[in-house]
């Protein structure tokens, strides 16, 4: 069984970075009147953007479940003798944690 170690820390911190930079990027969440444009704010095509937010959204799910399940399977399955998970059950846990906790930005 792999173990919670340094390089897991560093690489999976390193991906959460890249996913929350390319989502700056690509999208402004300031309520206020903003200074610069972003990538999303040039997508002049309604598809085009669809396909941006789809695209986005799907690296965003796909990282959080892939960080879960791989925490789950390291860490909790070990302190308390319960079953590795697979992908899809890590991402319907993650979409029912979100649903019944509600974390802000993602609902």
């Amino acid at each position: 069984m792999k173990k919670i170690d340094t390089e897991f820390n560093v690489f999976w911190t390193f991906i959460i970075f890249l996913v929350y930079t390319l989502d700056y990027w690509i999208f402004s969440y300031s309520t206020g009147p903003r200074e610069t444009e972003t990538l999303f704010d040039t997508i002049e095509h309604p598809i085009t953007a669809l396909c941006v937010l789809f695209v986005c959204s799907l690296l965003v799910v796909s990282t959080v479940s892939k960080l879960f399940m791989e925490i789950w399977n390291r860490l909790i399955s070990d302190l308390f003798g319960f079953r590795n998970i697979s992908f899809a059950e890590s991402y319907a846990l993650c979409f029912l944690l979100v649903g019944i906790i509600g974390v802000s930005g993602f609902y």
